[in-house]
C-alpha cells in the first residue's frame, strides 16, 4: 500500500479509510486501520478484519485514501498538497506558468509539476525562495529563477 503523508501513525485515528485498486477501474474497498508500525523498509499497516498474511496480500500495492474531512486541519503555515493540485501557478511578476499538477518527493525538497498550457512540464522546489505563496483558495505564486523555469 502506498502513503503520502508525514504521520502515519494517524491512521488508526482516521474514519473513512478506503483501499484503492493500484491501476484500472474498480470500487474502493472500505477499511479499518488497526495499527501502523513504521520499519526500515517501509509503513506497515494492520487493517481490522484480515486475520492472515494470505488475506492481507491481496491489497498489495493499493492505495490508502481517506476522506479530506476526517484529516486534521493543517496549521496556519502548513497544507495538504492535495489541495495545491489543480490551481494556477504563477511567477511573481504575474506570468502564467500553468497548472499544479503533482508533486515529486525526492531526496531533497518535494518538486511541484506544474503542466504547461502548451502540454509541457515545469518543476519547481516546494521550498522558501522558490514557492512565494500557496493559497489554497487562489494561485501558488513562485519565484522567477533564471533557467529553472523553462519548460521541459
Amino acid at each position: 500500500m502506498e502513503y503520502f503523508g508525514e504521520d502515519p501513525l494517524i491512521l488508526p485515528r482516521l474514519a473513512g479509510i478506503c483501499l484503492e485498486p493500484p491501476s484500472g477501474p474498480g470500487p474502493p474497498v472500505p477499511a479499518r486501520v488497526a495499527r501502523v508500525r513504521v520499519s526500515p523498509p517501509g509503513i506497515l499497516v494492520s487493517l481490522e478484519g484480515l486475520t492472515s498474511r494470505e488475506e492481507a496480500e491481496r491489497f498489495r500495492g493499493f492505495f490508502l485514501s481517506a476522506p479530506r474531512a476526517s484529516l486534521p486541519e493543517p496549521a496556519e503555515d502548513e497544507l495538504y498538497q492535495a489541495d495545491v493540485i489543480g490551481l494556477p501557478v504563477v511567477t511573481e511578476g504575474g506570468r502564467e506558468l500553468g497548472t499544479a499538477a503533482g508533486f515529486l518527493e525526492g531526496g531533497g525538497a518535494p518538486l511541484l509539476a506544474i503542466l504547461t498550457p502548451a502540454g509541457g512540464s515545469l518543476h519547481v522546489p516546494w521550498a522558501e525562495g522558490y514557492v512565494l505563496e500557496a493559497d489554497t483558495a487562489g494561485r501558488v505564486v513562485v519565484a522567477d529563477v533564471p533557467g529553472l523555469l523553462d519548460e521541459d
